[in-house]
């Protein structure tokens, strides 16, 4: 864990935007676009401040494209320009960091995740900053468990798994069988036409 801390300490320091500003209005998809054409064209630093406002400004309605879309077009921006793969390794960092700050937010461990998958490095990190959440703050463990599953099952990380696993409310997920009119007991569940919707 102290060689987590040590990364994500050295790593903090801010990468700061040149000269590309956001529109009045901006839209996070046409941004996004945008750095795409720019790091096609060339424009490696033009699209690397359009990924970092992704990152960073855009609503949180786009929370969801930013790291299914934008976070790969950054991570192969990096492999052209090697100052976007660093910019993207210290949005990580900041995004650990700022877990353990004042203010921790379950979005940060999922932004801290994505970005470990994304650049393929050993998810030991990922394991150990949830395990340092539940020794530190572990209502926020409770909150990020489903973002760390699969790293926990990974790792062999067992024991952390099952403290939560334990923890987390049954899944019922109501197959065709449970949906459908029947003449058998329906054990509690009731066919959506039948007025309990």
């Amino acid at each position: 864990m102290k060689a987590v801390l040590g990364l994500l300490m050295a790593l903090v320091p801010v990468v700061g935007m040149a000269e590309w500003r956001p529109p009045a209005h901006p839209d996070p998809v046409a941004i996004l676009a945008q750095a795409k054409v720019d790091a096609s064209a060339g424009r490696y630093r033009e699209a690397l401040d359009k990924h970092l406002w992704l990152f960073r400004q855009a609503h949180p309605s786009f929370s969801g494209l930013r790291l299914s879309a934008a976070l790969p077009a950054w991570y192969k921006l990096g492999r052209k320009y090697p100052p976007a793969l660093n910019a993207l390794e210290r949005v990580r960092a900041e995004s650990g960091a700022q877990l353990m700050g004042t203010r921790p937010d379950w979005r940060q461990f999922q932004d801290f995740s994505a970005i470990t998958r994304q650049l393929d490095d050993d998810e030991t990190a990922t394991a150990e900053l949830f395990a340092w959440l539940d020794l530190h703050r572990p209502d926020l463990a409770r909150q990020t468990f489903e973002i760390a599953r699969p790293t926990l099952v990974a790792l062999g990380k067992s024991r952390l798994y099952a403290k939560y696993a334990s923890a987390s409310a049954p899944r019922v997920i109501p197959t065709a069988a449970h949906l459908a009119p029947s003449s058998a007991p329906s054990r509690g569940l009731r066919p959506l036409d039948a007025g309990g919707g």
